[in-house]
Formats: structure tokens, C-alpha cells, sequence
């Protein structure tokens, strides 16, 4: 009976929309590039695009080049995180030149405020369903630092995707369900800590 529920399980998470369509696409060649292209996306912009399906079913298809696909993944994903501050930074600029003084010195004070807050930020949105992009966008708004991004950027999508990757080899489409569970926890634990950092600084 158990054996049969397992199969059950595995088969209906096979035949979900989101896996299926991933399958299909990374059965090309390409597949590695197209995955790339896909986390560099999600991180560069606000796309309504998860990258953890397509990394899951790459994985599944390629189950012995899962560190290669992990590690290009999590390095497209900081690449457009970068992207995303960058271009956030570009347009405070031109906010800042156009709009009154007084604007100008909210957006200073607020940098002073919370500008040392970068790292817990950035893991927000690296890590727990908060968008990446987004993340990106308000560390940038703070005046974060640019190194301390990429560095809990990397660490951020580096242990989201590494969680993905490792449940994916070892349990397959499972693997759906486990991510979720230690992203979630995970993403409860940096919300509070995020809280907590709120809160001292009020």
C-alpha cells in the first residue's frame, strides 16, 4: 500500500503543468544555457518566473551534472541580482536630480538608517519567497553595500538552489515537496530575524 501511495505521489507531481513544460525544454542540448538565461531573469527582473521547476526538472534529466547545473544557476541568478541593483541605482540617480531637496534628503536619511542592513535584506529575498529582484531594488534604495549583496547573494541562491538540487538527486519529483518544507522553515528564521533587526532599530 505504501509502496503504491509513493508511486501515486511521484506520478502526480510528474504530470503537474510546471515540471512537464520544464522536462520538455531541458531535454535540448541547450538545456544548461536555457536554465541560466532563466534564473539570470528571474533576478535581473520582475518576472512572474520561478527557476526552481526548471532547475528540478534539469536535474532530473541530468542527474549527473547536478553540481554544474546548481552552481550555473546560482551564478546567473547573483549576475542579475547584480543587474537589478545596478539599474536601481541608475534610477535613484535620476530621482534624485529631479525631484526637491527635502525628497533627497528623506532618500539619504533612510540610507542612513538602514544601509547596514544589506546582508539580512538580500538573504530575504535570496532565499524565501520575497522576490530576489525586489530585494535587490531595496538594498540598492538603502545604499547597501555592493560586495556585501553579492556575497549574501551568493550564499542566499546558493543554499536555495543547493537545497533543490541535493532533494532532487536524491528523491526526484519529491523533491517538490521537501524543498518547500526547509525553504519554508528557513524563510521563517530570516524573517524573524528581519523583524528583529526592525524592531532594534525602532
Amino acid at each position: 500500500m505504501e509502496q503504491t501511495q509513493f508511486d501515486e505521489k511521484v506520478e502526480q507531481i510528474l504530470n503537474t503543468r510546471s515540471v512537464s513544460k520544464a522536462q520538455k525544454l531541458m531535454e535540448s542540448e541547450s538545456g544548461i544555457w536555457l536554465i541560466a538565461f532563466i534564473s539570470f531573469m528571474e533576478s535581473a527582473l520582475p518576472l512572474p518566473l520561478l527557476t526552481d521547476p526548471f532547475l528540478i526538472a534539469s536535474i532530473m534529466l541530468n542527474r549527473s551534472k547536478t553540481a554544474l547545473i546548481v552552481t550555473v544557476s546560482t551564478i546567473a541568478s547573483v549576475l542579475g541580482g547584480i543587474v537589478a541593483f545596478l539599474s536601481a541605482l541608475f534610477f535613484l540617480d535620476v530621482i534624485q536630480r529631479i525631484v526637491s531637496p527635502e525628497t533627497s534628503f528623506a532618500i539619504a536619511a533612510l540610507s542612513a538608517e538602514y544601509g547596514d542592513s544589506t546582508f539580512l535584506v538580500t538573504l530575504l529575498g535570496a532565499v524565501t519567497p520575497v522576490p530576489y529582484t525586489s530585494a535587490a531594488w531595496a538594498v540598492a534604495l538603502i545604499g547597501g553595500n555592493l560586495l556585501i549583496f553579492i556575497l549574501a547573494s551568493i550564499l542566499g541562491r546558493g543554499f536555495r538552489y543547493i537545497v533543490v538540487g541535493f532533494l532532487t538527486y536524491k528523491f526526484g519529483p519529491l523533491a517538490v515537496t521537501y524543498a518547500r518544507r526547509s525553504i519554508g522553515i528557513t524563510s521563517i528564521i530570516i524573517f524573524i530575524l528581519v523583524a528583529l533587526y526592525v524592531w532594534h532599530k525602532m
